[in-house]
């Protein structure tokens, strides 16, 4: 079963987010902030992470960095949840590499279409 790790600090989000793909057949592991994924990414590396960019303390984009900084980690694959345009140029050298964003608002068929995208084998 894929496993997802979500990383948003609003908790209507993370219970919305989690309650689908969980029907969808996920198995999903939430955290209420960054530094709190990052932990559990360590701990037990998911196949893909779901994180908002603006979070308090550690912001989705260092989370990435500090993900990638990790050899170990490099197959993670991660979904930006964000309500800012793509002109940020951190959020553009994510993308150039090879992650995803999605804005917010979203739809339940956007999401899942970005997770296709992410995980052709679920």
């Amino acid at each position: 079963m894929t496993r997802i790790l979500i990383a948003d600090d609003d908790a209507t989000i993370l219970h919305v987010v989690s309650t689908l793909l969980r029907f969808e057949g996920y198995e999903v592991e939430t955290a209420a902030d960054g530094q709190a994924a990052l932990q559990q990414v360590l701990q037990r590396p998911p196949e893909l992470l779901i994180s908002d960019i603006q979070m308090p303390g550690l912001d989705g984009l260092s989370l990435l960095r500090a993900i990638r900084a990790n050899p170990a980690l490099v197959a993670v694959r991660v979904l930006l949840l964000t309500g800012q345009g793509d002109d940020d140029p951190a959020l553009a050298q994510a993308l150039a590499q090879g992650h995803a964003r999605l804005g917010k608002p979203f739809t339940r068929e956007q999401l899942l279409a970005a997770l296709r995208a992410l995980l052709p084998q679920h």
